[in-house]
């Protein structure tokens, strides 16, 4: 258990920062895009609900990235992430 649990977290962990820094800056741009459906007229009336949610779902998944490296971490010793 602990072979596959090496298996993926290093090369999870390696790609941490680009996967993070790619995650965030879409969901800064589905949040751009809600903000910029309030200005613009002729607009579908679903499209701020759907950059609303692609939005929260992308960073929901950043969070849930980082909980999953904590519990895939194959040593003993605490693992403290910064964002």
């Amino acid at each position: 258990m602990k072979i596959l649990k090496s298996l993926l977290f290093y090369p999870m962990m390696l790609i941490r920062g680009l996967f993070l820094r790619i995650v965030h800056l879409l969901a800064g741009l589905c949040i751009l895009g809600l903000i910029m459906t309030f200005f613009l007229d002729n607009t579908p009336i679903n499209l701020p609900f759907i950059f609303l949610i692609i939005g929260s779902l992308l960073e929901a998944l950043a969070h849930f990235y980082d909980i999953i490296l904590i519990k895939l971490n194959p040593t003993d010793n605490e693992l403290i992430l910064h964002q």
